[in-house]
């Protein structure tokens, strides 16, 4: 499903060159559940930002589903970020004045194809297995972190998106939250989704089917388990 080769992404800055990714090669298979490690400035968010076409790299190839990312013009990644690729992050990006459900029908409104599903009946189905059933026409201020991220997993899902990209997701959480965050990712992939997670929690990282370490900007360990 996902294919980098020899992936280079550089910065400029203080008059020095800094090689955030350096030659990555990596492969993911569709249904995987990959954990992406490694110290701060290891290239780990540069190479989330790449994955999920927010980024460009530098040199190299990546291919997602097939598709050669670096032919696509600014409006075809626009697209192929609303329609295939999801997004949840540690810091959850809700707009205060939306519902929840107003909240997770927010890709909807960037979409510029039609849909071959309902997608509000698609959000009420979501909201109500993350369960936020009774929460749907609250604001944010009015939930838990936890059940804003729980939000914020059901937006990232709204167009049936081909790849789940997770930065941090349970890092504004506390213990609880956290656990049952993880444990609605695991049910997703359980599920048959592709999820790609990035975190500095070690035993978070231990307990996925796959872990990828990242260190200096290129891929120091691949394990699966």
């Amino acid at each position: 499903m996902i294919e980098l080769k020899d992936i280079a992404r550089r910065y400029r800055t203080g008059g020095q060159t800094v090689n955030a990714l350096d030659g990555v090669d990596l492969t993911i298979d569709r249904g995987e559940f990959v954990g992406v490690t490694g110290p701060s400035g290891s290239g780990k968010s540069t190479l989330l930002n790449v994955l999920g076409c927010l980024d460009r790299p530098d040199a190299g190839h990546y291919r997602l589903e097939g598709t050669d990312v670096a032919g696509l013009d600014d409006g075809q990644l626009s697209d192929l970020r609303n329609r295939r690729i999801g997004f949840v992050f540690q810091s959850f990006h809700l707009m205060p004045r939306l519902t929840v459900l107003e909240n997770v029908l927010l890709p909807m409104r960037f979409s510029r194809t039609p849909f071959a599903h309902d997608v509000e009946a698609r959000a009420r189905e979501l909201l109500e297995r993350v369960g936020l059933g009774a929460r749907m026409a609250h604001r944010p201020s009015e939930l838990s972190g936890g059940q804003m991220q729980r939000a914020a997993i059901a937006r990232s899902l709204v167009l049936d998106p081909a790849l789940l990209l997770a930065d941090e997701p349970t890092g504004n959480l506390d213990s609880k939250s956290a656990a049952d965050i993880l444990a609605l990712l695991h049910e997703l992939h359980a599920a048959g989704q592709t999820v790609v997670m990035v975190t500095h929690d070690m035993a978070l990282a231990a307990s996925l089917p796959r872990q990828v370490r990242m260190k200096d900007g290129k891929v120091d360990d691949d394990q699966r388990q």
